[in-house]
């Protein structure tokens, strides 16, 4: 089985994770502000490609026949997203270290601010939180609400805790990912939205339950996040 990787062809096995063909090809993989980085691929990365002219994550997306793969991608204008500012990164940490535990609210605030949690920042935080980098690592792998990397103008955050899929969540969540060429965490080409699981709002009562930039929204259904997903489409284009 081939496909395509920035121009040649990779071979895969059945079920294989794209970043791990990325890897024993040899290329570098864009990550957390995708600009492609010198350092050897690490699977436990969020790592951002081009999927057939789609963004996703490589370590999530299956390999499948025919694919076209690249990994070298430019910033997109419509992200969520700020260049990484090492002294505003310090004073966001700083502001947080009278804290008892502060860790989460420095990835908050980090995120806040750049839109996803910087890799750039975490030896910066390890050293002023004084723990070690392995332990912010594995924070902000723990928790799905902190991204590695940048998001749509827009992010629409489904629930898929057991309240909302007795309610129909699932076919919700996978009619739109469909529609839109999306797997989740993927990014519309037009950087407009960005479709990301969530497991529980305490939105039981009125499930199936989503978020759409923090605000909630209940009972929603295909049909509405269809249209949801059309009216950012078009006011991206304005």
């Amino acid at each position: 089985m081939s496909l395509k990787l920035n121009g040649e062809p990779a071979e895969f096995l059945p079920g294989e994770r794209l970043v791990d063909v990325i890897g024993r090809g040899g290329f570098q993989v864009a990550r957390d502000c995708q600009h492609a980085r010198s350092e050897a691929i690490d699977p436990a990365d969020v790592c951002t490609v081009r999927i057939d002219g789609r963004l996703a994550r490589a370590c999530e997306a299956i390999a499948q026949e025919g694919m076209n793969i690249v990994t070298s991608l430019p910033l997109t204008g419509g992200m969520h997203a700020e260049a990484f500012d090492r002294e505003r990164a310090r004073q966001i940490i700083e502001n947080e270290l009278g804290r008892e535990g502060p860790l989460l609210p420095i990835l908050h605030g980090l995120q806040q601010e750049f839109g996803y949690v910087p890799r750039e920042a975490e030896p910066l935080i390890a050293d002023l939180v004084n723990i070690t980098r392995a332990e912010v690592h594995g924070v902000v792998s723990f928790y799905h609400d902190f991204r590695r990397a940048p998001a749509g103008r827009h992010v629409l955050k489904l629930c898929r805790a057991e309240a909302c899929q007795s309610m129909g969540s699932e076919g919700n969540a996978q009619r739109l990912l469909k529609k839109l060429g999306l797997g989740w965490g993927g990014i519309t080409p037009d950087g407009a939205l960005s479709v990301e699981p969530v497991y529980c709002l305490g939105l039981c009562a009125t499930a199936p339950g989503a978020l759409l930039d923090g605000e909630p929204l209940g009972r929603v259904n295909a049909e509405q996040l269809e249209q949801l997903a059309a009216d950012l489409a078009v006011e991206a284009k304005r």
